[in-house]
């Protein structure tokens, strides 16, 4: 397969006799996990530092000089993102506006594409964009090449940690299959 919805469709798909075991990130898990056609066997932890974790939040990052305080009042601002299929810069954020009943079709007003993260977020620091998404912990990573533009931008929500991967099994995988395989993979 080539694309997260076509292992989303196998898994939703699989029979008895033709079971889907697939790796799925971030919101195809979401989903798997809301038609009921996955559980999880496992999930890729990563090593950050001297700390180990299984995903990474988002955060939505406004320019200060907005004195914005909820992500209700992005309605009709214009966004920065890294491109139209870039998680944290845009697939995450649809996701964060939609939690706070926006849309990221109808309720933005303009979005604008930038060519990284550092200038995405002196973008949002100059008030050239209203607000972008970004990974969390991306200001104190950058702090020294963003100078001053780390500090003209507020923190207006941190989502829940989205995971990197999660090694997805289709519910009709009889449960004897999946513990000998989780044992050999783990």
């Amino acid at each position: 397969i080539n694309r997260p919805a076509e292992a989303l469709t196998a898994l939703c798909n699989s029979t008895g006799s033709g079971n889907a075991i697939a790796w799925l990130t971030d919101t195809a898990y979401g989903v798997a996990s809301l038609l009921d056609c996955g559980q999880p066997l496992a999930q890729v932890e990563r090593r950050i530092g001297s700390n180990t974790t299984s995903g990474r939040a988002l955060e939505i990052i406004t320019t200060a000089e907005l004195g914005l305080e909820s992500v209700i009042a992005l309605d009709g601002r214009t966004f920065c993102r890294l491109g139209p299929t870039d998680f944290y810069s845009w697939l995450g954020v649809g996701l964060a506006l939609a939690s706070n009943e926006l849309s990221p079709v109808t309720n933005v007003e303009s979005i604008r594409d930038m060519e990284d993260l550092e200038t995405l977020i002196r973008a949002v620091a100059e008030g050239d964009c209203d607000a972008a998404g970004i990974p969390a912990g991306s200001l104190e990573l950058l702090e020294d090449e963003l100078g001053d533009a780390a500090t003209q931008v507020t923190i207006l929500e941190t989502t829940p940690a989205f995971p990197y991967a999660v090694l997805t099994v289709a519910p009709s995988l009889p449960l004897g299959i999946r513990e000998a395989l989780a044992e050999v993979i783990l």
